[in-house]
């Protein structure tokens, strides 16, 4: 009888230390709003005479350069000039016709510029100029020993850049997924943490997976050789990965990610987080 009571104590004991571990691992989920109808809500546009931003102290926000058509993405140059990508979204399948619409009255959607533009600083007033166009849809841009590397939807082309300045016509070194459907359809690229290889963002080519036959190898940060020869998943279940960065004190490698659409707003929220080697993030599962 002794040795039962003993046993008995000991199983609850164990129960009820497993069941704190089990809640300390798995929190409650966070306090959302309830899931909804989207909808879409117009911004109030306002002068900028009629207000400003709040920054921290030393910073100044004024406007540097108006008048462009789209831009999506900053590359920084080691000579302190920088590029501009500008690209937009044609069209969004499944999307009621009216929102469709609205959209292209505000520029978010319509034809896309697909051009790259050199923003040069080396006097006292910016001067701006294309120099690649008949892109198809560029976002990521990275510069290396003298290379420029454009991040189409569909491929990756790297360019001659010595001095700045496009040599000759590029060469496709890896295509990328591209749809139908490709709904996601931004590529950001950076080097990776040793300098040797590229890093790439490639959204879902669907909101949620709805017919079960999206591109496994989307919704994922690839990691490919610098001439494209190789490739392989880095990281997956990311639903649509933008902005790739290194912290800059630890090295790790952060992103934001975009989470699914239709359920109202905030519902669920995007997220910024670490990205490890090798690591499931959920997408389409959760």
């Amino acid at each position: 009888m002794k040795e039962s009571y003993v046993l008995i104590v000991t199983v609850l004991f164990m129960s009820f230390a497993m069941g704190r571990e089990l809640l300390a691992n798995n929190p409650q989920p966070p306090n959302l709003p309830e899931v909804g109808p989207s909808v879409i809500r117009l911004p109030a546009q306002i002068k900028s005479k009629d207000i400003s931003l709040s920054v921290p102290k030393e910073f100044e926000v004024d406007l540097f350069i108006d008048g462009l058509n789209s831009p999506r993405w900053l590359l920084v140059l080691p000579n302190g000039d920088f590029l501009v990508s500008q690209s937009r979204t044609e069209s969004l399948p499944g999307m009621p016709e009216e929102t469709v619409k609205l959209l292209t009255s505000m520029n978010i959607f319509g034809p896309s510029p697909n051009n790259i533009l050199y923003i040069d600083l080396q006097n006292k007033e910016p001067k701006v100029k294309v120099i690649l166009e008949n892109l198809n849809q560029p976002f990521g841009m990275l510069y290396l020993n003298e290379e420029l590397f454009i991040a189409n939807t569909d491929s990756i082309i790297k360019y001659d850049f010595k001095g700045y300045k496009i040599q000759g016509k590029g060469k496709k070194i890896i295509s990328l997924p591209a749809g139908p459907p490709n709904n996601h359809w931004t590529r950001n690229i950076i080097l990776n943490e040793d300098g040797d290889k590229i890093l790439v963002a490639i959204g879902s080519g669907t909101n949620v997976n709805e017919e079960g036959t999206d591109d496994l190898t989307r919704a994922a940060i690839w990691e490919i050789n610098l001439d494209g020869e190789e490739k392989r998943l880095f990281a997956t279940g990311l639903r649509n990965p933008v902005g790739l960065a290194f912290e800059p004190i630890t090295d790790r490698l952060w992103t934001t990610v975009n989470e699914r659409d239709g359920l109202g707003e905030g519902v669920p929220p995007d997220f910024l987080t670490e990205i490890k080697e090798g690591a499931f993030y959920g997408w389409p599962y959760a």
